[in-house]
């Protein structure tokens, strides 16, 4: 019997931090196709052998400068990016702003997780945004 080979993983991050005493969620503008213009949660893909919280660390330092601190993450799902069906890691973290070094996203932004449905986001971010806008409501 033939092992079935799991879907490429993608690990990405829900950055959040405290300002005036709000909570707010970092998110950028995707610079290319095919979700050009569309918005997204900073991550990056975990390579062969690699840990995802790692490969997680690895992508925020190349993309953004960043360093976070990993609190917690989610189990994973599988949907596609574009045509290729991706398993999606998603972990919360606590970041700063005065930490930021764009050098991926045509554009960051800290957005308050209230105002988050204001932006279009690519299909596998906005499961999430769906998601994080559940849990809040149901708080």
């Amino acid at each position: 019997m033939a092992r079935q080979e799991s879907p490429p993983v993608m690990a990405c991050a829900v950055v959040e931090q405290t300002r005036d005493g709000m909570r707010e969620v970092l998110i950028g503008r995707i610079p290319n196709q095919p979700y050009k213009g569309q918005w997204t949660f900073p991550g990056g893909p975990v390579e062969r052998g690699e840990a995802p919280e790692a490969a997680l660390r690895r992508a925020l330092e190349c993309l953004l400068g960043l360093k976070v601190e990993v609190r917690f993450g989610q189990p994973p799902f599988d949907l596609p990016w574009d045509d290729v069906m991706m398993r999606w890691r998603f972990y919360f973290c606590e970041g700063r702003a005065e930490d930021i070094r764009n050098t991926h996203f045509s554009e960051v932004r800290w957005v308050q997780l209230g105002s988050l449905r204001e932006y279009e986001f690519d299909p596998v971010a906005q499961q999430v945004v769906d998601w994080l806008l559940e849990q809040r409501e149901t708080r």
